[in-house]
């Protein structure tokens, strides 16, 4: 009996598992779960790099769409007056002067407000002065905090009855009267005016203060904008482009690669396009006789994780301005540029 019983719990009895074998699954194991993290890691890494270029490609839409649609529609009268004009009067930030223009022209734009608040009848006409800046500010409650000065693109749009109270008074020069000072620049530079507000109510404004305002912010975390024009010299007859000098050398080069061959010419601080011609740098005493074709938009936006290290930046070093040095490390390592084409309609 003794001995059958102890065969019975020989037969029960299960082999443990040797130090080994725990020792091998172990390492099985955490093999295993190392591949599992490298494959999650380089997941999250891949969506997060798919949604940084979406929300950069969104962005980018929201400058170069209506930057386009608005120079498509672009009014430039047969009166000798400046309906077009590119002016860059200093550096924003670490943006240098040639990458931070501001456009101003007078445009039929699709999205024009038509309504004011409170009104039944729409407001009469469909012209409207707008304004595009590069600005670095805080869109946001606490314009006083680095961590929120980032750069921006701003669009300012004065309705089509206030340009026609305001904007159009000023450029409009009757014939042998002074034209000293009755540009779109200084219009948006010096001039107070009754805009209508993001509730669509009108108010008077300091236009040059307004023009920042955030109801105009257009896009986030641009800091490039860049316009190549091409116009057909009237003189010659031929094809030539002008960009600012800072852009120049490069845009001849990827021409040239194109197998397009055309005269490159450059400005330093202004154009103003009147029609049938193109006043560079304000040598008005030799505007260059010219049919405007198109007009190349160039825009540079920092990804939302490049936004995130110059902001941190920013507060490490306590100002709004970084080194160059640093600022140029990061536009190559976080920030793409995209470019499209509008047609000038004459």
């Amino acid at each position: 009996m003794r001995h059958f019983r102890n065969q019975s719990l020989m037969k029960n009895k299960r082999p443990a598992f040797t130090l080994v074998e725990v020792m091998a699954a172990t390492g099985i194991m955490l093999v295993i779960i190392m591949v599992v993290l490298t494959i999650a890691s380089q997941t999250f890494t891949a969506y997060n790099r798919a949604m940084s270029i979406l929300q950069t490609t969104a962005e980018s839409r929201h400058v170069v769409f209506p930057l386009q649609q608005d120079i498509e529609t672009a009014i430039i009268r047969n009166d000798g007056n400046i309906w077009f004009q590119v002016e860059h009067p200093e550096p924003v930030g670490n943006v240098t002067a040639g990458n931070a223009p501001q456009i101003m022209l007078f445009s039929a734009s699709h999205d024009r407000i038509k309504y004011e608040s409170g009104a039944v009848d729409r407001i009469p006409g469909d012209v409207c002065a707008i304004k595009y800046q590069i600005t670095q500010r805080s869109p946001f409650e606490s314009p006083g905090e680095l961590n929120n000065q980032i750069y921006g693109f701003y669009r300012a749009m004065i309705d089509a009855k206030g340009t026609f109270e305001f904007a159009l008074p000023h450029i409009i020069v009757e014939t042998g009267a002074s034209s000293e000072n009755r540009d779109p620049y200084s219009f948006w530079q010096n001039t107070s005016a009754e805009v209508l507000d993001a509730n669509n109510r009108r108010s008077g404004q300091n236009l040059k203060r307004w023009a920042t305002e955030k109801q105009n912010v257009q896009a986030s975390n641009v800091i490039a904008v860049s316009l190549v024009f091409f116009y057909q010299n009237i003189e010659t007859g031929n094809l030539e482009a002008l960009a600012h000098e800072s852009i120049a050398g490069g845009t001849k080069t990827a021409l040239d690669k194109a197998g397009i061959e055309l005269q490159m010419n450059t400005y330093t601080s202004s154009v103003k396009i009147r029609s049938g011609q193109i006043i560079i740098d304000n040598a008005a005493d030799a505007p260059k006789s010219a049919i405007l074709k198109s007009v190349n938009i160039v825009t540079t936006l920092l990804s939302p994780e490049g936004s995130n290290i110059l902001r941190g930046l920013q507060v490490a070093e306590g100002q709004s301005k970084v080194s160059q040095t640093q600022f140029d490390e990061i536009v190559a390592a976080h920030s793409t540029t995209y470019t499209t084409s509008a047609r000038f309609s004459n």
